[in-house]
């Protein structure tokens, strides 16, 4: 994952090990802004935990904010960006299948409701049709 003038994350590039992972550190150190940022790529918005908007994403002091997650998926090397810009904090996503070793990225989905039905599908993939209302339980189930 990569973060950029997310929540209290200057610049982070952060690198998941499978299995379980513990994020440690003092007070005020960016562990929530860590998850968060998580929560933010694969789904839109941040945990409940915190109620912010779009536009109180991006980090005081800038003008935009970017993530970027890529994982793995039953072999599939998926590849989401999520970027907050302007003064209302206006999300652009953009979802890419392909190959994390310097591969071709195909495009998937190129806006912020098509990448939500994508990835609702992606990390379940018993669902069909899946709406914004289901990307939340996902998110819900995922903080769980």
């Amino acid at each position: 994952m990569k973060v950029r003038n997310i929540l209290g994350l200057r610049e982070a590039d952060i690198k998941f090990d499978p299995g379980a992972v513990a994020i440690v550190g003092p007070n005020g150190a960016g562990k929530s802004s860590i998850l968060d940022s998580l929560v933010l790529a694969l789904f839109g918005s941040p945990t409940p935990v915190r109620v912010v908007n779009n536009l109180n994403v991006i980090r005081m002091g800038s003008s935009e904010g970017c993530v970027i997650c890529t994982f793995v998926k039953n072999g599939e090397v998926y590849r989401i960006t999520r970027k907050f810009k302007g003064p209302k904090g206006q999300q652009e996503a953009l979802l890419e299948k392909g190959g994390d070793d310097g591969g071709k990225w195909d495009v998937i989905a190129s806006n912020v409701k098509e990448v939500n039905g994508c990835i609702a599908k992606v990390l379940s993939p018993f669902a069909d049709s899946m709406g914004d209302a289901n990307l939340s339980k996902l998110r819900d189930a995922f903080i769980s």
